[in-house]
């Protein structure tokens, strides 16, 4: 049975391209489905954008959903700095996860 969820067309930059077919490749995983993880991952951020700009555009006080949108980042960088680390480790001991 067909899904029937919104599909979108995308156009992207060569440099774009690039690193999702290569993630695809590596991680054998569709490229639709890394771009949709993406999003997924990024829909905090993505909520709280609109919802400012709703304010904005309805002449509200925005600073709650900036708030939101930084704490949502640092959270983020957070996590991928310790991602980082594990690869890291990972690396220093010859690609082995223990």
């Amino acid at each position: 049975m067909p899904t029937q969820k919104a599909r979108l067309n995308l156009t992207l930059d060569d440099d774009l391209q690039s690193v999702i077919d290569d993630i695809a490749r590596i991680t054998k995983t569709p490229k639709a489905r890394i771009i949709t993880d993406i999003l997924r991952n990024s829909y905090p951020a993505l909520d709280d954008l609109r919802n400012a700009l709703v304010a904005v555009e309805q002449k509200k006080d925005v600073f709650p959903h900036l708030a939101r949108i930084s704490a949502f980042v640092n959270t983020e960088t957070a996590n991928l700095n310790g991602n980082m680390l594990n690869l890291a480790e990972m690396i220093a001991k010859g690609g082995k996860n223990d």
